[in-house]
Formats: structure tokens, C-alpha cells, sequence
């Protein structure tokens, strides 16, 4: 899979983004849930410097958003949308911030999908022993 970062978002500066053997975290039919296993995220960002761009990248099928919980934004947890649906996708454009958008491998994403299918437990949460993880992403880019 290739990523990139939307072209509508602010370009300030390049980075670089590592996850390595990330665990995929929850499944459903908005999305898939990835993030490190160890609590600490590698930076610290300011909620209110994030919540800022919260709708200015729209989200479609493909597109990577940072998770949010209640009160807070996971700096070291994303998903992937994996739904089409413009009633979600309004819901998500009001939620969360869009950081990139794959553009090769899209059917990999299905696939993988369907590979988690069976460690899928309560309410899309997956098994703590599902074998699937990230092996390698890196992201490098204007952001």
C-alpha cells in the first residue's frame, strides 16, 4: 500500500512516520483500527492544534484519520475508512482529522478485511491473540 497526504491539507513541513508490527485493534463497517501496543505515544500534540483540522480533508473509502476517543485525540492509533456510505462519512468529517489517503493497494485493504473477519469479537474489537499485524509502514512526506 502506498499512502500519501491529502493535497488540501496545510504543508508546513516534511516527516517521516514509522509503525512496526502494529496490532490491528477494532473492525467494523466504517473502519479499521490500528495503533502501537505500548501506551506512549512517540509525540505529544496539542488537542486543540488537531481538532482544527478536524473536516478539512474529506473522508472516503481508503482515506487514514487519527482516532479520537470522548476527550481526546490517540496520537499512536489510526484507522483506515472502509465505508462509502454518506451519512457515516458526514459523521467522520465532523469527527475526525483525514492524514493521508492510499493510493495503491486499495484491494489489499479488502482482502485484509476479510483476512480478520474470524478474530472479530464484541462490538468489532479484535482477539488478543489475532496473528495479523503491521510488519512495516512508513510515511514520508510534506504534511
Amino acid at each position: 500500500m502506498q499512502i500519501c497526504a491529502p493535497s488540501n491539507l496545510e504543508k508546513n513541513k516534511v516527516k517521516t512516520a514509522t509503525f512496526k508490527n502494529c496490532p490491528f485493534k477494532r473492525l467494523t463497517k466504517i473502519g479499521l483500527q490500528i495503533g502501537e501496543s505500548s501506551g506512549t505515544p512517540n509525540k505529544v500534540t496539542a488537542s486543540a492544534e488537531v481538532e482544527a483540522e478536524v473536516g478539512k480533508a474529506p473522508h472516503a473509502y481508503g482515506t487514514l484519520s487519527l482516532c479520537r476517543s470522548v476527550s481526546s485525540f490517540e496520537p499512536s492509533h489510526f484507522f483506515i475508512c472502509l465505508t462509502n456510505d454518506p451519512s457515516e462519512l458526514d459523521f467522520l468529517n465532523k469527527k475526525y482529522v483525514v492524514f493521508g489517503q492510499l493510493v495503491e493497494g486499495l484491494e489489499t485493504v479488502g482482502n485484509l478485511r476479510n483476512s480478520l473477519l474470524p478474530y472479530v469479537g464484541e462490538n468489532g474489537v479484535l482477539v488478543s491473540d489475532c496473528p495479523i499485524t503491521i510488519a512495516d509502514i512508513t510515511q514520508t512526506g510534506e504534511m
